[in-house]
């Protein structure tokens, strides 16, 4: 096995956190010594196809990690710190454009983007005053223990998402669907704050990570629904009106029965019911919801952040704002079967 120093081992311990799951040391090193692992290659053809950064092992990321983290220590020792920190700033804006890509191509698989869209060009925008102060909101949620549940979440989430189908009414999908739903709820509790940071930062404010996720989840969506009180909440209205307490509440409450003979979802204590076709389009609505909670809107601001004085960007990405924001030959590859090979 090789070495690694005591910073390479506190890289690799984060990431073993960050995934939940042991991380094989030996396979690290066994893939930094390969001469035909290139972490830098590797990065930039996630960009091309993000289906390998959704599914890629823990073991790949600890390597590009700890291989980079060398690879800077070594060009800053030779005086060539300049080429350091300008090539590392091109891996990070390709790691945010990634993510970013992904998330919105899978909303937009899901007929949801519409939902979305005022969000996203709230966050164009935004004046340099604030585009500034969400990027600084974004970081320094960034690394906390809530992105940690966040991303925890999202793996598990993209995981059930492979086995759902959206069109399928048996008994067996809709309660899976149910339990995809309580996936949804867990993220919407450490996501939506982070919506509200955006409306927060339109209203003038400085918003804190902490101070956010500790407000109670219904002010939350008061804040970002209540286009009456807070004008500005008509940007995030959509994504969490599509959030539904009456099944949170069942599900909380052990207080959701499916039934086959009526082809209904039922909550009995509201007197409620859903049919398949109805509850399934919920999950579906929150299903992007959680995806684009889970890493995409957040990756979309570090992204435009860090490229809004570019020469070579556009004013509008297509990529963004068109009908497909991944290349054209990775399409075929966005289905459930195919979303985390590797």
């Amino acid at each position: 096995m090789g070495e690694f120093s005591d910073k390479e081992l506190h890289l690799i311990n984060s990431l073993s956190q960050y995934f939940q799951a042991d991380i094989d040391r030996a396979r690290v090193a066994e893939l930094i010594d390969s001469p035909e692992f290139d972490p830098y290659d590797f990065q930039l053809q996630m960009f091309e196809n993000p289906g390998k950064a959704a599914s890629a092992p823990p073991e790949i990321w600890a390597a590009i990690a700890a291989s980079e983290f060398r690879d800077t220590s070594e060009q800053i020792a030779a005086g060539r710190d300049e080429e350091m920190k300008q090539l590392m700033t091109n891996m990070y804006v390709t790691a945010a454009g990634s993510e970013a890509s992904f998330g919105l191509q899978l909303i937009k698989d899901l007929n949801e983007f519409w939902r979305f869209e005022p969000t996203v060009e709230a966050i164009f925008d935004f004046d340099s005053q604030q585009l500034e102060e969400a990027n600084r909101y974004m970081r320094s949620f960034q690394g906390t223990d809530h992105e940690y549940a966040l991303r925890q979440n999202k793996e598990q989430l993209l995981q059930k998402y492979k086995q759902w189908e959206k069109t399928d009414l048996s008994t067996e999908n809709i309660n899976f669907g149910r339990d995809i739903y309580e996936d949804c709820l867990k993220i919407c509790e450490r996501g939506f704050p982070n919506l509200l940071a955006i409306k927060r930062i339109l209203d003038g404010e400085s918003p804190d990570v902490e101070e956010l996720q500790r407000l109670r989840a219904s002010k939350v969506r008061r804040e970002l629904t209540n286009e009456e009180d807070e004008p500005n909440s008509v940007f995030f209205d959509l994504i969490v009106g599509k959030f539904d307490s009456t099944i949170r509440n069942g599900i909380a409450h052990n207080d959701i029965i499916s039934d086959p003979s009526g082809s209904v979802v039922r909550i009995p204590s509201k007197n409620s019911e859903y049919d398949y076709e109805a509850f399934n389009n919920i999950v579906k609505e929150n299903l992007a919801n959680a995806i684009f909670l889970t890493g995409a809107f957040r990756s979309l601001v570090e992204w435009h952040a860090a490229t809004v004085d570019s020469e070579y960007r556009e004013e509008r990405p297509d990529w963004v704002f068109g009908e497909c924001s991944l290349p054209e030959d990775f399409l075929p590859n966005i289905d459930h079967t195919e979303i985390d090979s590797f």
